[in-house]
């Protein structure tokens, strides 16, 4: 929920229970969103991998079969929509789908350091 007074997103809420919505905190503590239930989670992630291109570190996530066509049947259904990758209740990226996603690899980008982006890869290695 979002502290109207310091402007930072605080007790996060929802299940923890990836099928149900979640109120989800941004990286930074500014933004608040409520996601609705997880369609894709880490168990169809065949590889991360850091990347730095165009000027700026990113997270380079390649998916297996199964993932690759939801993530296809998804990005194709939201274009110009928001989709959040979120990792332990925060939202790490939350970007507006430009294009349907189909060849089974995405970035998650968001301005990150190269800190971040090797903290992230870790967390979604680890899962």
């Amino acid at each position: 929920m979002l502290d109207q007074q310091s402007g930072t997103c605080t007790d996060p809420r929802g299940s923890k229970d990836p099928a149900q919505p979640l109120t989800a905190c941004s990286r930074d503590g500014k933004t608040t969103y409520q996601l609705g239930p997880s369609f894709l989670d880490g168990s169809k992630i065949k590889s991360v991998e850091p990347t730095f291109s165009s000027g700026q570190w990113m997270v380079n996530v390649t998916f297996d079969a199964a993932g690759t066509r939801t993530w296809a049947d998804y990005t194709s259904q939201n274009v110009q929509k928001q989709v959040a990758f979120v990792l332990d209740g925060q939202v790490l990226s939350a970007p507006t789908i430009d294009v349907a996603i189909t060849g089974g690899a995405t970035e998650i980008s968001g301005n990150f350091t190269q800190d971040q982006v090797d903290q992230m890869v870790h967390q979604i290695a680890g899962r």
